[in-house]
């Protein structure tokens, strides 16, 4: 199997109008509300600011505006357009996505916002697929790839025709380096190693330049916007200087203020709560993807809250799995309860 990974250059500005007009009529929206919104979308106008008080207004003919909080859905609109296409070519059998376990439905792509992951058989016919998909989407809705932003992946492949594959899209191996969303793209088994950066970089905002010049309230209001985003034991001063807020044990630092504690958030606790949203949406939504994913590889018989860790568990499952320890049964009218 191959995955490749897309990046979309300039998403917003080349979006074209007729095609979110197009797409609106086809996923069944009413003409009228059609209208109103390509009126919204065809109204912008761009007046030069400065010394060009002469020259006409500018009238784009494509593109969505930046912040505006019609965008976003508008631009999920058009890449439903990519992901129709895709999944008649996965229907018709020209396209294979990638089956995590028995009973597991196929994946053939996941979007996260203007980044696409496509999942595919690692051969020439499919990567052609692939390329006239995106040829036709480029074509259609204006969106450009990035090359520079894209890389493939792949298992179980000769480095040769890896080459020859990736060849096809002139994309090339993913970096190591690479990160999305200022996390690494590639994560393996030494995760404290991996993210020990993230710990550097808070605590060299922690105990930066410019703390010199605050007070002690103004210092523990900066330690603890970054104190939530770390979880250390216990927050002291510089041991090489020994100059500093001398804190107190990460316990009492916890303490709510009303309690005469300084309100930092317990992180383990706040990612335990976070945690627990997901774990919510494989017990409430069962059509979901991410539901059927777990429920297929790790409950197939029983629900999220019988089950069982497992044998090598994934990262990802096993950070969900911490969410069930307090959660507790309902038992309502009884009708879904085993006796």
């Amino acid at each position: 199997m191959a995955a490749l990974k897309i990046g979309m250059s300039k998403a917003y500005d080349r979006v074209r109008w007729n095609f979110i007009e197009y797409m609106m009529i086809s996923l069944g929206f009413n003409s009228r509300w059609v209208a109103r919104i390509m009126t919204c979308i065809t109204s912008v106008r761009y007046t030069s600011i400065g010394d060009c008080f002469d020259m006409d207004p500018i009238i784009p003919d494509r593109g969505l505006r930046q912040g505006d909080p019609l965008s976003p859905y508008i631009f999920i609109i058009c890449a439903e357009g990519l992901s129709l296409r895709l999944a008649y070519m996965e229907r018709v059998e020209h396209l294979h996505g990638i089956v995590i376990y028995r009973e597991a439905p196929a994946v053939s792509h996941l979007f996260f916002v203007d980044h696409c992951f496509l999942f595919f058989r690692a051969n020439m016919d499919e990567m052609a697929v692939i390329k006239e998909v995106l040829e036709w989407y480029e074509e259609a809705a204006g969106q450009k790839v990035n090359i520079q932003k894209s890389s493939m992946f792949s298992s179980c492949v000769s480095v040769s025709d890896r080459d020859l594959i990736s060849g096809v899209m002139a994309v090339g191996p993913p970096d190591k380096h690479n990160s999305y969303l200022g996390l690494p793209a590639l994560v393996g088994k030494n995760k404290k190693e991996i993210f020990s950066f993230i710990k550097d970089r808070v605590w060299s905002k922690i105990k930066g330049r410019n703390l010199k010049f605050l007070s002690r309230g103004g210092g523990s209001v900066n330690a603890e916007l970054c104190y939530e985003r770390l979880s250390y034991s216990s927050l002291g001063r510089d041991q090489e200087s020994k100059k500093g807020v001398c804190w107190a044990r990460c316990e009492k630092l916890c303490i709510p203020k009303k309690f005469g504690g300084l309100g930092f958030k317990h992180v383990r606790e706040f990612n335990i709560s976070m945690l627990a949203r997901q774990a919510w949406r494989l017990v409430s939504v069962e059509n979901n993807l991410m539901a059927k994913l777990f429920k297929a590889k790790y409950f197939p018989k029983t629900s999220f809250l019988e089950a069982k860790l497992g044998n090598n568990p994934s990262f990802l499952w096993r950070s969900i799995f911490e969410a069930q320890t307090g959660a507790r049964i309902r038992v309502g009218n009884g009708k879904a309860t085993k006796v």
